[in-house]
């Protein structure tokens, strides 16, 4: 019988410092020493009086449940007025302002923890709060819109992700007499101005006071907000380098046609770090199996093996767009960094690189990536319509499937169309023909092979750097049986993407097949720990290496599971059946060879047979 799970109906109030940061990298010592008078004079003290209890550190904040709406919502403007009132005093850049979100609704009790959808919305409201404001959730409203002599402006109802439901929210409005100008002053202005629409995950019955990451570290004694990893549990040892995993960029504007502006985001930084020989980054593929997923920093850092774990989200509002960024140190649960970004949507390109320099800073790794961070933020110009199209193409192409290349094939050509003079345009052109030939729809291969060397090699007359095609060219060249020139395009691909591991890969296949099964081993090994969530043709190639080592052993049992593997189809079955066909032969199993051969072309009904069994 399942045990029964104990509910009740709490409030919870979440806030955040508004550009900790910023407050940190101009004045660290100071900006701790502020924040530990204000949690001395005021926090502490404004929970006990209203009887909040600080129930733990979540994610960039702490969670602090009430028995009553009221006791929260009073709580939060009275600190929200002292800060207004101790900021008047302060130069603007010095002024510690905070955001806090309230909402009313059932939780989960679990010890002295709290879960569910209530505690979840709290710190969501946050996110749609302006600083120095306080943001309801329609149930908490409607439990004090007659109590506290407070305004409010209802916002409507806020599509949150992964809630089925739209939540409704309201703007608490601390000068009363305020309430009606603001209201008359959005009517007026509701031409010219949009209203912000962040996003929120839904109702919950807890008032939650979330102070950002390094806030939280600066009040001890609270605990740690990101319990640490044990490097003992990780799949994966540790690399010597310091090793990171930039995990998707949540959306949390509520509409899935806007996911591209995280992914372009996310994708982007990591090839910018991967260009860093000094940085071991975990490869885009693994990173994006985490999309869309509730994941805790250290299942991410003990399942991949690294040390550092970057995630955040991107909200879009008309042209404004905010950017929440946080890098954890999964080893020892400390926040190093964490910002928020609003700006302009046509910044989307700067703010990579701004991102990235401030990633290598607190990971202490030389800044040396400057120069591709640039180029790749210059690729399209500013053209986020481009942008847009190739991110989402691109997503289309690595699904690999007849369906996923005509999507891709539509997208990268109206990229193409507006950037023909773009490094990235070219190269995805490139490989959107090469996967037409390699995936038999070219109707007219050789012309679309043609192509694909084509653009392939006008990428690199456009640029060799960050958007290198000689992974592309390499292929080329291979399959064209050029093995000088696929190898002089291996070494340089290498060199520039010495932590890539899709380009690693290629690399490694172009050596393999070029007889050289020890250099073209150690680089698929290196990009299977690049790629931990790989694909089944690294460890197929891996098992050739092992077979042209004489290591047929090792071959054998990588390919039997991938047999064994429950994701096998018709396409990753065949290089496994066939090299166990040859191994067995060349180990003197004719009729075991021939087992394989027959199971091979089981798989290819439409194949003709009859010359491997004599007919």
């Amino acid at each position: 019988m399942a045990e029964k799970v104990e509910r009740r109906l709490a409030a919870v109030l979440s806030a955040d410092v508004v550009g900790y940061g910023r407050l940190i990298a101009a004045d660290e010592e100071g900006t701790l020493a502020r924040l530990r008078a204000l949690r001395e004079q005021l926090i502490d003290a404004k929970f006990s009086e209203h009887r909040g209890r600080i129930v733990k550190l979540m994610g960039d904040g702490v969670l602090v449940e009430f028995a009553s709406v009221v006791d929260a919502v009073r709580c939060a403007a009275e600190i929200q007025r002292e800060m207004a009132a101790r900021n008047a005093e302060e130069p603007e850049d010095r002024r510690i302002v905070f955001r806090i979100g309230i909402n009313l609704g059932d939780v989960v009790i679990e010890g002295d923890d709290i879960h569910g959808d209530g505690v979840n919305i709290s710190a969501r409201l946050e996110q749609l709060c302006e600083p120095g404001g306080i943001m309801l959730s329609g149930t908490a409203y409607d439990h004090v819109r007659d109590r506290l002599g407070l305004g409010y402006e209802d916002i409507g109802e806020q599509t949150v992700k992964n809630i089925p439901r739209p939540v409704r929210a309201y703007r608490v409005v601390l000068n009363p007499s305020a309430a009606a100008e603001t209201a008359a002053a959005d009517k007026s202005a509701a031409g010219t101005a949009r209203r912000r629409r962040w996003t929120i995950p839904a109702a919950a019955a807890v008032v939650v006071l979330a102070i950002a990451a390094g806030v939280l570290l600066a009040l001890e004694p609270w605990l740690p907000h990101v319990e640490a990893a044990d490097p003992a549990k990780m799949a994966y040892a540790l690399p010597e380098e310091p090793s990171i995993a930039v995990l998707p960029f949540d959306n949390l504007t509520g509409d899935p046609e806007q996911d591209y502006l995280g992914d372009g985001l996310t994708e982007n930084v990591i090839a910018v770090l991967s260009t860093s020989p000094d940085i071991f980054v975990i490869a885009r593929n693994s990173a994006f199996t985490y999309k869309g997923k509730p994941v805790r920093v250290q299942e991410v850092a003990e399942q991949l093996g690294v040390r550092y774990v970057m995630e955040g989200s991107v909200q879009r509002d008309g042209d404004q767009l905010r950017v929440t960024v946080q890098l954890v140190d999964a080893i020892d649960g400390r926040h190093l960094w964490a910002e928020r970004y609003d700006r302009n949507l046509d910044s989307i390109f700067a703010l990579q690189d701004e991102i990235t320099r401030k990633i290598v800073e607190e990971m202490q790794v030389e800044l040396t990536l400057g120069e591709q961070a640039r180029q790749m933020s210059e690729e399209l110009a500013g053209d986020l319509e481009a942008f847009r199209l190739t991110v989402e193409g691109r997503a289309r192409w690595l699904s690999w499937t007849p369906e996923g290349h005509t999507d891709a094939e539509r997208l990268y050509t109206q990229a193409f169309d507006r950037q023909p003079n773009s490094a990235g345009a070219n190269a995805s052109m490139g490989w959107l023909y090469f996967q037409k030939v390699t995936l038999f729809l070219s109707e007219e291969p050789e012309k679309d092979w043609a192509l694909a060397r084509e653009f392939g090699e006008k990428t690199l007359s456009i640029k060799d750097g960050a958007y290198t095609d000689h992974g592309l060219l390499g292929s080329i060249e291979l399959l064209e049986g050029n093995h000088a020139s696929a190898l002089a395009h291996a070494d340089r691909m290498t060199k520039l993407n010495p932590t890539n591991g899709s380009k690693l890969f290629i690399a490694g296949w172009v050596k393999l097949s070029s007889g050289l099964p020890e250099e073209g081993m150690k680089l698929v090994k290196r990009a299977m720990r690049l790629e931990p969530y790989h694909q089944p043709m690294f460890p197929s190639w891996l098992a050739t290496s092992h077979v042209m080592l004489g290591q047929f052993g090792e071959a054998r049992e990588i390919h039997e599971a991938l047999l064994a593997s429950p994701d096998a189809n018709w396409f990753t079955r065949q290089r496994p059946l066939w090299e166990l066909a040859a191994i067995s032969t060349l180990e003197g199993d004719v009729e075991g060879g021939r087992n394989y051969v027959e199971r091979l072309f089981a798989t290819m009904p439409d194949a003709n047979v009859s010359f491997i069994r004599g007919e």
